[in-house]
């Protein structure tokens, strides 16, 4: 075993009381962050003195936990099934801010200026994210449980925040008045699926978009935070492919790392860049891809995006088709990275056609200006720095957003989540 390595796994022993565990499994592990930046984790798998071992299974009380090699932090520290024998961290009293206090010196954030109190329930607090004070995105996280006897069970670290990146900081002055217009566009009919009771439900809801605070220029709001290169190009043709597209298994890639790679901080192959070459052959296989299943909709797709993961390139297609559906009409292609072939995709018609069984609750009776009226007042325009790549920057908007929705039937406004 390389000697940093040992010298890792005895520190993790000595740091969380583990004198009753032995060592069962190290790996190093490769990630890659939202800004295509490579990292290193030493994951560990330590079992309890005399557990009795199940195949496949870790038994209740294994400690399994994650350290980046290069900052030295913990990024996650879990004990199977809520059990701990470790004689590491126990928190002594029923004092939030003395638990507060221990995350600031685990992590070297600050709480109320890096992160904020989200949520607190008996033995669980969950933190979010925060740059001076705002919420961020891309976001990060901090979750901490621990037992009845205020041992320490869970402890996870998700921060992702640019080196160097230039904060610019400004007074918010953004109002709902001044984007009027752009509330409009954002309020959108769409038809909710109701699994239980098999319905589906027209509602106007809000596009969640994050506005500039004083270019009032919009930024699309995503769930994915990863960094991708956008395409934004027509799929066209004149003769669509021809035959049944065969999709081909794909296998998570493994990969065993060293530790000269790990403290090197080799490059994942995940961070190079798709050139222009690289990028046609890609839309040659998009083209290929979207011909065979839908012949007849050529120049009614675009390819969004492309990115590399797991040692593939995903392009992301999406339909010109305007529909008022939850789930967008999207096709998510795989691609080698050698050959440019395409390799698999997936499709979230399959997931629209499930909803063709359900009954309708009603004709659409509300207009949208009605329904503008209606949800006007529980609108909220919050600020957020967002991570800008061009500027390199951290950027002050506001982000638009909604909790409610009106019923296009009756015209009542309901939460979203009964929806």
């Amino acid at each position: 075993m390389d000697s940093r390595i040992e010298k890792l796994i005895q520190l993790t022993k000595e740091k969380w009381g583990l004198n009753e565990y032995y060592l069962h499994s190290h790996s190093i592990d490769q990630r890659v962050t939202s800004f295509n930046d490579t990292y290193y984790t030493l994951s560990m798998e330590w079992f309890p003195n005399g557990a009795e071992i199940e195949e496949g299974l870790n038994p209740d009380g294994t400690a399994s936990i994650s350290l980046n090699i290069h900052s030295g932090k913990y990024e996650s520290i879990i004990f199977v099934g809520g059990v701990s024998y470790a004689a590491g961290v126990c928190f002594q009293d029923d004092e939030t801010h003395d638990i507060i206090q221990w995350v600031e010196t685990e992590t070297g954030l600050t709480n109320g200026q890096d992160f904020q109190l989200e949520k607190e329930e008996e033995g669980h607090l969950y933190f979010r994210q925060c740059l001076k004070g705002k919420p961020v995105s891309p976001s990060g996280y901090i979750e901490l449980r621990y037992d009845d006897f205020r041992r320490l069970t869970f402890f996870s670290v998700y921060h992702q925040q640019v080196p160097g990146a230039v904060l610019k900081e400004e007074e918010f002055t953004l109002s709902i008045a001044e984007i009027e217009e752009l509330v409009g566009e954002q309020l959108q009919l769409i038809h909710f699926p109701n699994y239980d009771e098999q319905l589906i439900t027209p509602a106007y809801a809000i596009e969640e978009i994050y506005i500039r605070n004083h270019l009032k220029s919009t930024i699309e709001y995503t769930l994915d935070d990863r960094n991708r290169l956008e395409i934004k190009r027509l799929i066209e043709w004149t003769h669509p492919s021809t035959g049944d597209f065969e999709k081909r298994e794909m296998f998570q890639r493994s990969r065993e790392y060293t530790a000269e790679q790990a403290f090197s901080k080799e490059s994942s192959i995940d961070t190079l860049p798709i050139t222009e070459m690289e990028q046609e052959k890609c839309i040659s296989a998009v083209e290929e891809v979207v011909s065979k299943l839908y012949p007849a909709e050529s120049g009614k797709w675009e390819l969004k995006t492309l990115h590399r993961d797991n040692g593939s390139i995903y392009a992301v297609v999406k339909s010109k088709v305007q529909t008022a559906n939850i789930f967008k009409r999207k096709i998510l292609v795989m691609i080698d990275k050698d050959s440019f072939e395409p390799l698999n995709y997936m499709d979230t018609s399959s997931m629209m056609e499930m909803y063709d069984a359900f009954d309708q609750a009603g004709e659409v009776m509300i207009s949208k200006k009605q329904a503008l009226q209606k949800i006007h007042k529980h609108l909220e325009l919050k600020p957020i720095y967002v991570y800008n790549h061009q500027q390199n920057a951290y950027v002050l908007c506001g982000m638009l957003d909604c909790q409610y929705a009106v019923n296009a039937v009756n015209g009542k406004v309901v939460p979203l989540a009964d929806l």
